[in-house]
């Protein structure tokens, strides 16, 4: 038996495990419900989710929006629909950026409805005390729809929910107007959240979307999911290692026989 047999094999397996752990992905960013509801109609599940200043930079979730015809929905004949991915791009002790893609994603058959998502608010633990929210960000295939402002939205049963942050498309966070984003638009949404996030997690929460319609208005309490995780960068540090030291060993023993006892 050579050496030579027993490096190969070794290398075989280290590769497979190597590899493995290459593809083994980052933690999820975690989004759990609040315990509380809210919404028009009412009883709607909240969801918060939690971004981590060491773990989280970079990575994505996503936050639906959901409605359909039913017995506490008055006129509504077809389902309101949205969805949107939030990205941390930086996070510091004294702010929280992200990217925000937000589309309407209400269908305009059997029947247009007319649907326009007229604002979009969530709050943020520890509590925001100011944002800068950049609309003209050279991005020409969104709307452009939407400002921002640092406000509390009191409408659709969010009375007594700490909502800090709205996106607003209509008149004010509560609707009005004729603004919003229509059916199959989407808008790209850059904002600094300034607060004090000595702690190394923050909390992003509750995540309302106003409807206006041809039947009615509503506000539904987006449900969430973890974005695609990322690999660990330190596993390929790992690979590099793991090929060296293997390298290596087989530069000590090259091709020699081993003396087997049988």
């Amino acid at each position: 038996m050579k050496i030579n047999s027993a490096f190969s094999a070794l290398l075989a397996a280290s590769s497979i495990a190597v590899a493995s752990s290459v593809l083994a992905p980052a933690q999820a960013i975690t989004i759990t419900p609040t315990g509380a509801t809210a919404g028009e109609p009412s009883g709607q599940t909240l969801y918060q989710a939690a971004i981590s200043r060491t773990n989280d930079i970079g990575k994505s979730f996503d936050i639906n929006w959901n409605l359909a015809p039913g017995s506490n929905t008055g006129k509504l004949s077809q389902p309101l629909s949205a969805t949107s991915t939030w990205t941390i791009t930086n996070f510091t002790t004294s702010a929280l950026d992200l990217q925000i893609r937000l589309t309407n994603t209400t269908a305009t058959t059997p029947q247009d409805i007319a649907a326009r998502l007229t604002s979009m608010a969530f709050g943020v633990n520890p509590e925001a005390n100011g944002i800068v929210f950049t609309k003209n960000d050279g991005i020409t295939t969104d709307t452009d729809v939407f400002s921002a402002a640092l406000t509390g939205l009191t409408a659709g049963n969010f009375n007594n929910i700490d909502i800090d942050v709205c996106f607003i498309g209509g008149n004010n966070c509560q609707g009005g107007g004729n603004g919003g984003l229509r059916s199959n638009q989407t808008d790209i949404l850059n904002l600094k959240i300034k607060g004090n996030f000595t702690s190394d997690t923050a909390f992003l929460q509750f995540f309302a979307a106003r409807f206006q319609t041809s039947q009615g208005s509503y506000v539904l309490a987006g449900n969430g999911t973890p974005g695609t995780p990322v690999p660990e960068p330190i596993t390929m540090l790992g690979l590099g290692v793991g090929t060296v030291g293997l390298g290596a060993l087989k530069r000590r023993y090259g091709n020699k026989k081993a003396k087997v006892t049988v």
